[in-house]
């Protein structure tokens, strides 16, 4: 197995194999702005401290920090200080994940079957560290005969380990201070997705928290790493995806998720996504779409 030393090419690389790309990555790799893809993305904390932003929530991210992010979920790391930040990265085909399922285990469920309250963030002790770390260097050591159904097997122990870590003790898992809940900042998302498929503007929320229009977009960018306008703009495009795997049409998809304007929509998904909303409504096969809880 490669490991690549940027997220973008572990991304790639598993649009390519259909299965499954691992990234290793320091501090040096310019940060990426918010943003969805095609696959599920594990994202694993090694050394440093940063912040998380998926969705409407903000997270601590410190050392064996472990986050599960699904295509549907808009989300961006936020560098927290000047030390090296090391983290893994594992980008995942849902076809792949669910080749592997069977009818009474399905490793996709921490990414899909959610129940209220979820929490993005596991906090591995450190025999779950040392398990999660051993399964991710055994998946580059099967080689000849074989190899690839080692691999998968390997694979599948590693996620039946994560889906553990998020349902056997899921009572655990959203602790007071699990989100960054205190703060404007949090305070402001929490606004933004109140209203993400309604117009919203900056000087809307400038209002509703008795702040200058300057200070807000301050405090949102050292917060999120974001603008308020492009974070609005990646979860409604997030919405909007939801909505086509679901069979909603592009005119609908861009109604229901907030986009007042047709050109700007389809401008703005074909950038974020890479194909047209019609062309991802087309070649869309989601697994468990239909149970997904439709948060927005």
């Amino acid at each position: 197995m490669q490991a690549f030393s940027h997220c973008s090419e572990a991304i790639d690389a598993c649009a390519r194999s259909r299965r499954f790309a691992v990234a290793y990555l320091r501090s040096d790799e310019k940060p990426r702005s918010m943003h969805i893809h095609d696959c599920l993305e594990m994202y694993y904390s090694i050394a440093g401290d940063r912040q998380f932003v998926v969705e409407d929530s903000l997270y601590d991210a410190t050392p064996g920090d472990l986050f599960v992010v699904n295509p549907f979920e808009a989300h961006r790391p936020v560098c927290a200080g000047d030390g090296a930040h090391e983290r893994i990265v594992v980008c995942i085909d849902p076809a792949y994940l669910r080749a592997l399922s069977t009818p009474q285990t399905d490793l996709s469920a921490c990414f899909y079957r959610r129940p209220p309250g979820f929490c993005h963030r596991a906090r591995l002790d450190g025999s779950e560290r040392a398990a999660f770390t051993l399964l991710l260097q055994r998946l580059g050591a099967p080689q000849g005969f074989g190899s690839d159904l080692l691999e998968n097997g390997v694979f599948a122990e590693l996620m039946v380990l994560v889906n553990s870590l998020y349902f056997d003790r899921s009572a655990q898992l959203d602790l007071p201070g699990s989100r960054r809940g205190d703060g404007r900042a949090a305070d402001i998302l929490a606004f933004l997705n109140a209203h993400i498929t309604q117009p919203v503007s900056i000087d809307a929320v400038a209002e509703a928290f008795y702040l200058s229009r300057g200070y807000v977009c301050r405090l949102f960018k050292e917060a999120t790493g974001t603008t308020i306008n492009k974070y609005v703009v990646a979860r409604r495009i997030s919405v909007a995806k939801r909505l086509l795997a679901q069979g909603c049409s592009v005119h609908e998809a861009c109604e229901q998720s907030g986009f007042g304007d047709y050109a700007h929509f389809i401008r703005a998904f074909g950038q974020a996504v890479g194909v047209s909303p019609k062309q991802y409504a087309l070649i869309s096969r989601r697994p468990h779409v239909e149970d997904e809880r439709m948060e927005i």
